[in-house]
This record gives structure tokens, C-alpha cells and sequence, in this order.
């Protein structure tokens, strides 16, 4: 069992990672929150079996409720549909229905998006109630099952309506990411595979050598690849410099414009963007070629991708790639593609995370052209 402390302007909180974390949250609540009312847990519908991983007898005289998450959906494509007022109301009403008190309980159990929407409606009810975070898939475990932000989305608007509240644990059962497929795993090792690359070359190396145990889902190897991605998010956290945090886009402007846009998965936008990220920093002489080609291998190794050093790239995308790209008779270059992916009629310079070596990142001004010029390259030739 590893246990990670948070330190947080809006309080403190650990994050426990074992085989029975579940067990150990029910202990936590009986120490903590024995006096609340109703514990509310919130659900993804995929899991099956979320009553038999929370009990209705382990908690005394509290009321147990089990809510699922109202989304009907491929579960392997983006999740942000589910965050949405229209979600969040719907929620609340039910929790009132209850009778919500101040002394209430908020567990969320699944992935990052039902974590998202525990942490904002429970910032919101009776102006602010205790919440717990459970995360079964691995995306969230390394990455967004820690951080003040909670957010849902507004229309075209990736979380455009947020509040700022801690939970006040995090248990990361690594019994719920056995039955995880292929391509969760991989969306989870995206994240890994980003934060290894702004800082964290070891983790890099860790992740090559334990590649096969890591998609066995090898306990000891997942416990230790969650603790030092939260390690390494915890870090960034602390860092009140904003430059320091914006490291953590790396990818993001074609991981966006892909995810969020159109629509495609995590495990297919992020590491295709940080591709486009290192083609354009390699362009600009700050990654070497070795080191570009390092990456490259890596990231064909663990997800579909066909970019021309001979991977798979996922057909989809590059129809719609080209699409973009050959979508204006009046352009002389590729701005206009990448005013498209920006969302913006005028983009002049676009600041983007570059990766300058294994396990270092800097933010550079990348003009249009030159990531037009990379994205005509990896997708049209």
C-alpha cells in the first residue's frame, strides 16, 4: 500500500493506492464520517458491480444511495458529453429527493469524467459537503483523481463552468482496474507517457521495462506507475508559476481539436498530438533526432498510430485530417487547417509545449505555417 499525502490551499487530504483501498475507505468513513446521513455513491453505469464493491451493510445507521451517472454512450470514445449542467441538475435533484444534509457524503466511482461531476455538484450542495474519489480506470488514477479544479461543460465549451474543491480522500482500489481492457490501459498510459516526457526521464524507462506487466495489470508495477505519475502531478500542483503548470499541455492542441471536436479517443488525439508537438520541436532544432525517433518508437509500441516511420495511424483520422487539409482553395499554406484545430478565424502564433529532450519540456511561440507544414506531413504525404 502506498500513501500519497496533498498539500492544498483548500486543505490537505491523502490518497491511499492498494489491492483493498475500498476497504480501507470504508474504514476511513467510520473514523470520519460516521455521523453522516446519506452517503450518495455516484457511479458510471458501465460498472456492473459497483453494489458489490460498496456494501449497503457497512456503514450503520447512514443511508446508502447508489445514483448512475444518466449517459448513454460508446464508453471508449470521449466521456465529456456526460458533464454537463443537464447532468449535474439531474444529480442534485436526486440528492435532494434524499434529503441531502450538511453532513452528507459524496463517494465517485469511476472514471475521470464521474469525478469531474462529483467534485462540482458537491462543492455546490448546501454550499459545499464532504465527497470521497474512487477511480476505476487508469487515466484517472495517474492524473485527474487530484487537483482543486472541478468543472462540467457548456455547449461547445470544455469546462467552462467550474469551482475550486478538494475531496477529502482518494482510494485507488487496483482490484478495479483487473477487468480494464486494452485500450483503457492505454488511455491511462497516455497521461503516463506525457508526464514522463515534461519531467520525468526515469519514468520513461520504468514504462519501457514494464511494458507487458503493466498491460497484465501486474499489481506491484500499476501501484508503483500511479504513485509516480501522482508524485510528478503533485509537483505541479504546489507550483503556483503558471508557466510551470501549462507544461501539463503538452499535445493539447491537436489532442483537442480530435477528443473534443471530433470526437475521437483519448489513447488515439494525446499521443498523436505529442507527436505533432515533437515533429515541430525537432523543426525547430530543439529536439534531436535520436531523440524524436525515441519517441516515436515508444509511442507506436503502445498505441495504434501510423505516421510515416512505418506505425498504424487510425484510418478515421487521417480522412478527416486530409479533409482539413485540403479544405481551402484560397489558402497558399496551412493556417487555415490550423485555425480549424485552434477554433480561431486568425491565428497569428499559437504557444505550445515542445518537448527539447527525454523528460524536459519548454513553451515556445510556433508560427501557423510550421505546424501546418508538420500536420501536411505526418497526414497527406
Amino acid at each position: 500500500m502506498r500513501t500519497l499525502t496533498i498539500n492544498s490551499k483548500l486543505g490537505d487530504y491523502n490518497v491511499v493506492i492498494s489491492d483493498t483501498a475500498i476497504f480501507e475507505m470504508v474504514k476511513y468513513i467510520k473514523a470520519h464520517h460516521a455521523d453522516a446521513t446519506n452517503i450518495f455513491v455516484i457511479y458510471d453505469p458501465c460498472m456492473k458491480n459497483a453494489e458489490r464493491l460498496i456494501k449497503y451493510n457497512q456503514f450503520g445507521d447512514s443511508e446508502l444511495v447508489f445514483l448512475p451517472l444518466p449517459k448513454k454512450r460508446n464508453y471508449q470514445h470521449s466521456a465529456e458529453e456526460v458533464k454537463t449542467w443537464r447532468t449535474a441538475t439531474h444529480l442534485i435533484e436526486h440528492i435532494f429527493a434524499y434529503g441531502a444534509k450538511e453532513n452528507s457524503l459524496i463517494i465517485g466511482l469511476g472514471g475521470g469524467a464521474t469525478i469531474d461531476m462529483v467534485g462540482f455538484i458537491s462543492s455546490l450542495i448546501r454550499k459545499g459537503i464532504n465527497c470521497i474519489y474512487c477511480p476505476t480506470t487508469l487515466a484517472c488514477s495517474v492524473d485527474g483523481c487530484i487537483g482543486e479544479e472541478t468543472a462540467i461543460n457548456y455547449k461547445t465549451y470544455k469546462n467552462a463552468i467550474g469551482t475550486f474543491k478538494n475531496p477529502n480522500a482518494v482510494f485507488i482500489d487496483l482490484k478495479c482496474l483487473k477487468s480494464l481492457p486494452i485500450w483503457a490501459i492505454q488511455d491511462g498510459l497516455c497521461d503516463c507517457l506525457k508526464h514522463a516526457l515534461i519531467c520525468d526521464e526515469g519514468l520513461l524507462y520504468f514504462i519501457k521495462e514494464n511494458s507487458e506487466k503493466i498491460y497484465a495489470k501486474d499489481p506491484e508495477v500499476l501501484e508503483e506507475l500511479i504513485y509516480r505519475n501522482l508524485v510528478i502531478k503533485k509537483a505541479f500542483l504546489a507550483n503556483c508559476l503558471y508557466d510551470k503548470k501549462i507544461a501539463l499541455n503538452l499535445g493539447k492542441t491537436v489532442f483537442d481539436a480530435l477528443e473534443r471536436r471530433h470526437r475521437f479517443g483519448h489513447s488515439i488525439s494525446l499521443p498523436l498530438g505529442i507527436i505533432v508537438a515533437c515533429r515541430i520541436s525537432h523543426r525547430m532544432n530543439l529536439l534531436s533526432i535520436e531523440n524524436l525517433t525515441e519517441i516515436e518508437n515508444l509511442m507506436s509500441t503502445h498505441f495504434s498510430l501510423e505516421i510515416e516511420t512505418g506505425h498504424t495511424i487510425h484510418k478515421d483520422v487521417v480522412l478527416l485530417m486530409q479533409t482539413i487539409m485540403h479544405n481551402d482553395d484560397q489558402r497558399s499554406d496551412m493556417t487555415y487547417a490550423v485555425q480549424i484545430i485552434e477554433g480561431k478565424k486568425k491565428a497569428r502564433e499559437i504557444k505550445m509545449v515542445l518537448p527539447v529532450g527525454l523528460g524536459k519540456v519548454e513553451i515556445h511561440t510556433v508560427k501557423p505555417k510550421l505546424l501546418g507544414d508538420v500536420l501536411h506531413t505526418i497526414f497527406c504525404e
